[in-house]
């Protein structure tokens, strides 16, 4: 798994906590579809 969708994970699930926190509202949840839609490429340039 590269760096970057573990980044993309972290700061995802960080911004959903904060968005539930600050709005009361579970449909926040619904952010963490975003990393679901990267798609990792192993190839190198």
């Amino acid at each position: 798994m590269s760096k970057v969708y573990i980044a993309a994970w972290i700061s995802t699930g960080a911004a959903v906590i904060a968005g539930i926190y600050f709005t009361g509202s579970a449909l926040c949840l619904l952010g963490l579809i975003l990393p679901c839609a990267i798609m990792p490429s192993e190839k190198k340039r």
